[in-house]
């Protein structure tokens, strides 16, 4: 009887110690809080379905093009869901990319110069009408991604929308050689501030990176054509709020998509991973736990939402902390989602710098409306009133004599001129 009573005690351990082996986690309330603010997201938006018909033909409304694209990735991920990588966007009739030597980068040596020195043309019908839609696009303010997150989730036809950027700077610059430099300063500002509004309202990672590359172009415009005597001083321009700088939004939907993820790996995704049908099965009751993974991937995701959201300052401090990027502690029993998230959460630091960086921008144009004419010696630049750099107060702007460049020093690497404005070389 002893017997039969220790074999039930050893059978309802190993029950037990299996029951907890193979057992997944609840959401954590920060999960659930997370995929609620993702799932609270508006289902409709007509700025949304606009640009991602941005591209459409003449004879279709770029809306129209937006909602059938829209139909056929959510009719796709139904049936395939977050996992699938496989979806492939429909080829379409597009119109012409914007090409030629007029879409030199403002930043560049020479480009200016050379723009100058061109004979002013009429838009072609394609490119008119592109500018026509961008400035339409502007003006509408309920943008938010409709597409459900995932792997697969296509963009919209971004390249387009920048170019178009392109084509307004080039009006500028027409009408500031035809004399109207108050009409030229005015467009370039109110194109600022209405990309300023979209990258508040930007909600993807690589929509919020296009913009302030924009918004780095605008500036530059500001300043090279205030320097060449083309255009009247600049407004003075505000730093960067709170909404505009944060990836809050954005982080959200990269979690969503990897949360869905991870809750759809089923033993054949598994197996592939691991290289082996049988292993996978094996790993879905053992060494994976879908839950446990997600709870774990989130913490990181919150930190760099924090990071996003703090002024340069404290951006700077934060950076020179050197905090790492932090996952929860997993157990053997979820091995394989272990190996998932050393690769799940890259660090998306360097694109909060890049926005942070636009601070300095800001502030470097306001700088350069107080300079006057030619190279800016060290003494003018530390007389300049609050001349303080966003990310050391006391640090004033520096010359970057080569490339005649007003810039600001910065706690990354500045791959992408956001902390200096070109004022010419001597």
């Amino acid at each position: 009887m002893k017997k039969v009573y220790a074999v039930a005690a050893l059978l309802v351990v190993i029950g037990g110690g299996c029951y907890f082996w193979v057992r997944d986690e609840a959401p954590s309330a920060d999960v659930q809080s997370w995929l609620q603010q993702l799932a609270a997201t508006p289902d409709e938006s007509a700025a949304y379905l606009y640009l991602a018909g941005l591209d459409a033909t003449l004879e279709q409304q770029p809306a129209i093009l937006g909602a059938e694209r829209l139909k056929a990735y959510q009719a796709w991920y139904v049936q395939h869901g977050a996992g699938d990588t496989s979806f492939v966007p429909g080829k379409q009739a597009q119109l012409k990319l914007p090409e030629g030597a007029d879409f030199c980068a403002i930043e560049a040596p020479d480009c200016l110069t050379a723009l100058l020195a061109r004979e002013p043309a009429p838009l072609p019908g394609e490119q008119a009408a592109l500018l026509e839609r961008y400035r339409h696009y502007l003006t509408l303010g309920d943008y938010h991604t409709l597409t459900s997150p995932s792997i697969a989730e296509p963009l919209a036809p971004m390249q387009y929308f920048s170019r178009a950027n392109q084509l307004l700077t080039l009006q500028a610059l027409q009408l500031a050689k035809a004399g109207d430099g108050a009409a030229a300063l005015a467009l370039l500002q109110d194109d600022v501030t209405q990309l300023r509004r979209q990258l508040a309202m930007a909600d993807q990672l690589v929509q919020k990176m296009i913009l302030v590359a924009m918004l780095n172009r605008d500036l530059e415009w500001l300043a090279q054509l205030y320097r060449r005597g083309l255009v009247p001083a600049p407004a003075p321009l505000a730093p960067l709020s709170e909404a505009e700088r944060s990836l809050h939004a954005a982080l959200l939907r990269e979690f969503g998509s990897g949360a869905a993820l991870f809750a759809e790996l089923g033993y054949k995704e598994l197996g592939d991973f691991i290289g082996n049908e049988t292993l996978g099965r094996l790993a879905l009751l053992f060494v994976y736990k879908p839950q446990m993974t997600v709870n774990a991937v989130l913490p990181p995701f919150q930190q760099l939402s924090a990071r996003s959201q703090l002024d340069p300052e404290d951006f700077q401090q934060a950076v020179q902390a050197a905090a790492p990027l932090q996952a929860s502690p997993l157990s053997l029993r979820n091995y394989v989602g272990s190996v998932l998230l050393a690769i799940a959460v890259p660090d998306l630091n360097r694109y909060i710098g890049r926005l942070q960086d636009l601070d300095a921008k800001l502030k470097l144009v306001n700088l350069s409306s107080q300079l006057p004419p030619g190279v800016p010696t060290p003494e003018q630049l530390a007389a300049l009133p609050e001349s303080g750099n966003p990310y050391r107060p006391q640090e004033p702007p520096y010359w970057e004599a080569e490339q005649g460049r007003l810039c600001f020093s910065g706690p990354l690497e500045d791959r992408h001129s956001g902390r200096c404005v070109t004022l010419g070389v001597p």
